[in-house]
Formats: C-alpha cells, sequence, structure tokens
C-alpha cells in the first residue's frame, strides 16, 4: 500500500553528500564530544531533517553510528601511533570525540572484536 508515501527518491544531492563527508574528514567535527546533528547540520547549510535522511540512506546508519565509526577510525590510528603509547585509551578516546570510558570500550570491542588495549598492543607489534 503505497497511498500517502512520497516517491522512494532521496531528497538529497550527491553534492550534498559528497558535502558532508568532506566536512567531516577536513574539518572533524566528531572530536567534540557535544557534537549534535543540529550542529553538524549548521555547519553543512542542510537542515537536520534532510542531514538525518542522507546520513540513514546514504551510509545505512543512524547519526550516532555515522559520528562514532569516525571516532573509532580516529582513535584506532592513535592508537597504533608509537608517539601516543604515553597516552591511556581512554585519553585517547577523551581526545577523538568519546565521552564516556564504558561507552568507548563497549563501542571499540563490538566494533573491532577486541578491546583498546589488545587493539594498540597488535598494532604496534607490526
Amino acid at each position: 500500500n503505497d497511498i500517502g508515501k512520497v516517491n522512494n527518491r532521496p531528497n538529497y544531492t550527491e553534492d550534498q553528500v559528497s558535502r558532508v563527508k568532506l566536512y567531516m574528514e577536513k574539518q572533524r567535527p566528531y572530536l567534540d564530544s557535544m557534537l549534535k546533528i543540529d550542529d553538524l547540520a549548521l555547519r553543512v547549510s542542510l537542515s537536520p531533517k534532510l542531514l538525518s535522511t542522507l546520513i540513514n540512506r546514504k551510509f545505512e546508519v543512524n547519526f550516532f553510528e555515522y559520528i562514532n565509526g569516525y571516532r573509532l577510525k580516529e582513535v584506532k590510528s592513535y592508537l597504533a601511533d608509537p608517539e601516543m603509547s604515553d597516552l591511556s585509551a581512554i585519553e585517547l578516546a577523551l581526545r577523538a570525540g568519546y565521552n564516556s570510558k564504558s561507552s568507548f570500550n563497549r563501542l571499540f570491542k563490538l566494533e573491532t572484536g577486541i578491546t583498546p588495549s589488545q587493539y594498540r598492543k597488535e598494532a604496534t607489534e607490526l
């Protein structure tokens, strides 16, 4: 039953998708642990609703998962960096935009299958 449904075409453009990805990679707003979808929407000149739709449909995750994907990538690079070996995993997590040790550890293990300290050990042994 398609009554009441608007066509299923996305209401965002590839240019907007590129703008979001470029902003995330160059400006790294995910390093701010207080980042909200409204903040990011403002920075990429989209409405929060459109940004949410774009993230959900294009990247097939919600805003929280999208941001944490970037944070995880960031913290993994920190953990593998010998120059950051004097900082604890939680210090690195906070630097990458996480705001809770328990959620960081849970999300890290969920995503990688290992703990941050195991990841660091394996990454620095290479």
